[in-house]
């Protein structure tokens, strides 16, 4: 029997009261993404930054797998993970401050000096073409239309390789913006976004995103926005390093927003 160390909040309060079968979607050297009756639950080790999905542990055992979870327990392979009154890491993003201008040409300003695989943030930095279904995502941030960020969201969910795609990867950082810089609209795009979600894309990159459109994000992220309008250059480089490109096409959905919440 292994005692969690803690669990991001949003997750905790998705499992609260429920049980159900456990299955394995992914397993890593760090981390074990599970299923639990339909919610993601990411196992990590215990020196692992947190976020809104994670779980962790004092060490991976190697009989996480196929299993069920109830009454306070995740049951898995013989092996039981004890998750009654661990403590919960506040997963929801603080509020930022700033003009969004601003904030955005310090980001971008901080990411160009960071190398990167991700074409999205080379078209939101200008350094390649820009995709229309940008534009249009930039236009219903800024007009407070949902529908033109419904009709960003169709051609950009579940669009690129990997289990968390670049389109997906960018919603979930313009809607992080929101929640910080613009809270009382960040809602409703969230509720477009995470509709779109649940039939459009990985059933693990839909788990980060909807997290995000409730206004939860990871511990890089909480970090960067606390220090906002500035952002030192470890901060940015920090949060862009996930994957391949998932931190930066992050990054990239972030500054869209940030610029298209700018008053002008």
């Amino acid at each position: 029997m292994i005692r969690a160390a803690r669990i991001g909040s949003h997750v905790a309060g998705l499992l609260a009261g429920r049980a159900g079968p456990v299955g394995m979607l992914a397993r890593f050297d760090r981390h074990v993404y599970l299923d639990l009756a339909g919610t993601v639950l990411v196992v990590t080790l215990a020196d692992q930054p947190p976020g809104p999905l994670t779980l962790h542990l004092p060490a991976l055992p190697g009989w996480l797998g196929a299993g069920e979870f109830g009454a306070g327990m995740v049951q898995s392979g013989g092996g039981r993970i004890v998750l009654d009154g661990v403590p919960a890491w506040p997963s929801a993003l603080p509020a930022g401050a700033g003009d969004p201008g601003r904030i955005a040409a310090t980001l971008a300003a901080r990411a160009g000096a960071v190398p990167h695989q991700s074409a999205l943030l080379r078209a939101v930095l200008g350094a390649a073409p820009r995709p229309e279904a940008l534009d249009f995502l930039a236009r219903g941030i800024a007009a407070d239309a949902p529908d033109l960020t419904a009709e960003a969201t169709q051609a950009l969910i579940g669009a690129g390789p990997g289990l968390t795609p670049a389109g997906d990867d960018l919603l979930a950082g313009a809607l992080m913006a929101l929640y910080a810089l613009a809270p009382r609209h960040a809602a409703m795009h969230g509720r477009v976004v995470g509709a779109a979600a649940r039939e459009g894309t990985t059933s693990l990159s839909a788990a980060f995103l909807m997290a995000a459109a409730q206004g939860h994000g990871p511990a890089g992220w909480h970090d960067l926005v606390r220090a906002l309008p500035d952002s030192a250059p470890a901060s940015v480089a920090r949060v862009m390093a996930p994957g391949h490109s998932s931190g930066a096409d992050t990054l990239a959905g972030f500054v869209l927003a940030c610029a298209a919440l700018a008053p002008g």
